[in-house]
């Protein structure tokens, strides 16, 4: 999962704080800076394992498909994802006093 790595080491962040990378696609692949590790572990174990049954883990060279395995002759999308839960921020009244 080395392309998925180097995609996403220099990757800017989205609203969410999810990295997003500045060129080509990892659709596969949607965590923070600081899970991107772990994530890359699994996506590593999950890939080993899945080719040990013959399931083909395939993306194309040219990035712009996403990540797909291949289990029998049918193709399945496949996406890590981490779940950002968000809050809406409540301005307080320190904030409101202050001036623009």
């Amino acid at each position: 999962m080395i392309r998925s790595e180097r995609l996403l080491r220099h990757a800017k962040k989205d609203d969410k704080g999810l990295l997003v990378p500045r060129k080509g696609r990892a659709e596969h692949l949607k965590v923070s800076e600081a899970h991107l590790p772990r994530a890359l572990s699994v996506l590593d174990a999950l890939s080993r394992a899945l080719e040990e049954r013959k399931v083909q883990v395939v993306w194309r060279k040219d990035g712009e498909t996403n990540l797909s395995l291949v289990c029998d002759s049918e193709k399945i999308g496949f996406c890590l994802s981490e779940i950002v839960e968000s809050k809406p921020h409540i301005v307080t009244a320190e904030e409101e006093a202050q001036p623009v």
